[in-house]
């Protein structure tokens, strides 16, 4: 089945933070009253966290803003969850979320597509997250690159040297042992 995507937004970013948020039934995603209850949160599955999703919440902003936006804060491919509850004064919750998936960040914006449920969300921003770097990998062809300078016997000695070796002397290759 296709994905239908029924909204798509662009959030401007003034001073580091949020200064709009997506509107659902002609209301901005925020509640103002004090029993409510506001959050922008990244989304991942997790099967032990509160329905079935690991959350890292963004923080609040003050005055004219709604949610700290800090470099790295979000990034392309994230899904993300904002939510707005209202609790009646018996307790019961009304609760109002959206669900989408970071398109594009900018200095000034951030780019979103609504999905309606968090599975869908999440599953769309597997397909567009661009791939990471391997890490690993670069910091191993640079120390391979590093140690490429070395004959067997300073190898052995620039790895002891290191603490990354401890080879006894007895187990270098004969090449490289003098002969009493």
């Amino acid at each position: 089945m296709n994905e239908v995507i029924t909204n798509s937004v662009r959030l401007l970013i003034e001073y580091g933070a949020l200064s709009e948020l997506p509107v659902r039934d002609g209301r901005v995603l925020w509640e103002s009253h004090p029993r409510g209850k506001n959050w922008l949160a990244t989304i991942a599955p997790d099967p032990k966290s509160p329905n079935g999703l690991a959350r890292k919440f963004l923080d609040k902003a003050k005055g004219d803003y709604f949610y700290l936006l800090p470099p790295g804060a979000l990034r392309v491919g994230e899904a993300i969850e904002i939510g707005a509850d209202y609790y009646t004064g018996g307790g019961s919750p009304q609760r109002r979320r959206w669900y989408g998936v970071v398109s594009e960040i900018g200095p000034d914006h951030v780019d979103l597509i609504e999905y309606p449920t968090p599975a869908k969300a999440m599953a769309a921003g597997q397909a567009i997250r661009p791939p990471e770097p391997p890490k690993e990998a670069d910091e191993s062809a640079r120390v391979a690159a590093d140690l490429a300078r070395y004959s067997s016997a300073l190898l052995i000695e620039e790895l002891e040297r290191r603490g990354l070796a401890g080879i006894d002397r007895r187990d270098r290759p004969e090449s490289d042992n003098p002969t009493p």
